[in-house]
């Protein structure tokens, strides 16, 4: 097994993340029928980087998220990531913040 890198380890694995907006992941997940987990992170929390590191970057979680979700991730400096806290009333108390959205 090859060994990793510091930056490795606490980056997000990009083929598991919805690439486009919150809307367009919703519409994804209504269409293929999963649900739509969301990750707001704060870049400047250990935190957040540690649950890259101990959830995201594991390979039976990845195995599960690509067959069972829709993964879309933001940071909250970030549009979509402030948005997103915005309208389900989060502070950055709440960072990291992992959700699990029904596509109605």
């Amino acid at each position: 097994m090859k060994e990793k890198n510091l930056n490795e380890m606490f980056t997000m694995p990009r083929h598991m993340v919805f690439p486009g907006t919150f809307q367009e992941a919703l519409l994804s997940a209504q269409s293929k029928r999963k649900w739509l987990m969301v990750n707001v992170n704060d870049d400047t929390l250990f935190d957040s980087y540690a649950l890259v590191r101990d959830v995201w970057q594991n390979e039976v979680v990845q195995s599960m998220i690509a067959e069972s979700v829709i993964l879309f991730c933001a940071f909250k400096n970030v549009k979509a990531g402030s948005e997103f806290m915005h309208f389900y009333n989060l502070n950055d108390n709440d960072l990291p913040y992992v959700a699990m959205l029904h596509p109605l």
